[in-house]
């Protein structure tokens, strides 16, 4: 059996959380999903993912059922990928893990290849999370992206420092004058989270952050008023993050004390026996979703089925999988505790989930 080839670059756990839930789902598809002679003529195939989405169990499965040598570089940003493929021209790589809403700057790039279609079977995943078509559809070439795993971003904080006001956190905790030069976000998604945030507290009408995306006055209408808040409040952030490294650094050494994040740092130092919780906040999560896109310029990846399509089904569970749970109490019990069930899920995980 060959031995894997891991490239770990800094910052590669961006989430943490999945380990265990790749781990068990890693070796569900690989040896079906792919035939010895689709990749024969190369014998190997290099994969740039998150680092966490390619779990040693999964790449023994994969090599010892396909005979290809699977070379995984991990990765702790969508730039990262970005700025690594266009260094070489798209050279060195042959599956990279894009954000399903990167879809613009990839269309420019035009380094990769469309899927074919009729061999992926698209219908076993939620359509919720199936939006190649839709959105990585470049000029009507082709389906260039497919799903592959999702998860959130929440609110995480030193359970040592800092106690919600709740049983949940809030997202304008991190922009509350109480926590001052304490905390930390993305530029983009932590001004949702303030506007969602400003909607609780009255500053807003209920649903505005909704409304914005029905027209584009209405989206600078709303987004003037969040703008204007934010350069009220912009003193009492502390720190902005790109990558997991950022988010656990900030939690550990920079003293934030409460901090919008992805849920696989936080719940990474968490594991690791850190004063570190995550949660899904009052107002609800944000949801991300991760697929694989393919290099152009070999064309005998055309006939390479996606790694982990069974992942996400239409109704949670994956298949042939061992565990009985469904991914919504997996998910009960990542964000509010092992007793929790799927009734138990609040309505802000339950029923709002903004996709970033």
């Amino acid at each position: 059996m060959k031995t894997p080839n891991f490239t770990k670059s800094e910052g590669v756990a961006r989430r943490g959380f999945l380990k265990g839930s790749a781990a068990v789902l890693g070796g569900l598809a690989a040896p079906a999903l792919i035939s010895r002679s689709a990749l024969a003529s190369s014998g190997e195939l290099n994969v740039m993912m998150w680092s966490d989405y390619l779990p040693e169990s999964f790449v023994t499965a994969f090599e010892s059922s396909t005979g290809i040598k699977l070379n995984f570089t991990g990765i702790g940003s969508n730039d990262e990928i970005i700025n690594k493929l266009k260094a070489t021209g798209g050279e060195g790589f042959d599956i990279v893990s894009p954000t399903v809403n990167r879809n613009l700057l990839w269309a420019e790039l035009g380094l990769l290849q469309p899927f074919d279609m009729s061999k992926i079977a698209i219908d076993k995943v939620n359509p919720a999370m199936a939006l190649g078509e839709k959105h990585w559809n470049f000029e009507g070439k082709g389906t260039f992206w497919v799903p592959h795993i999702w998860g959130t971003e929440g609110v995480a904080w030193r359970t040592d420092q800092f106690t919600p006001a709740g049983e949940f956190p809030s997202y304008y905790d991190i922009w509350d004058d109480a926590n001052a030069g304490k905390t930390m976000g993305r530029g983009h998604s932590m001004m949702l989270g303030l506007g969602l945030g400003m909607e609780r507290l009255g500053l807003m009408e209920p649903g505005s952050m909704w409304a914005a995306y029905t027209t584009p006055e209405k989206m600078t209408e709303v987004w003037d008023v969040v703008l204007a808040h934010a350069l009220e409040k912009k003193g009492n952030i502390k720190l902005i993050w790109n990558d997991s490294d950022t988010q656990k650094n900030g939690l550990l050494n920079e003293g934030v004390i409460v901090g919008q994040t992805w849920d696989g740092p936080p719940i990474a130092l968490k594991n690791e026996g850190e004063p570190v919780m995550y949660r899904a906040p009052i107002e609800g999560a944000m949801a991300w979703v991760d697929g694989m896109a393919m290099r152009r310029g070999r064309p005998i990846l055309t006939k390479l089925m996606p790694l982990s399509m069974p992942v996400i089904t239409r109704n949670g569970r994956a298949r042939r999988s061992k565990p009985t749970a469904t991914t919504r109490r997996f998910w009960a019990r990542m964000l509010l505790g092992a007793r929790s069930t799927p009734k138990t899920l609040p309505m802000p995980i339950r029923a709002r989930l903004w996709r970033i």
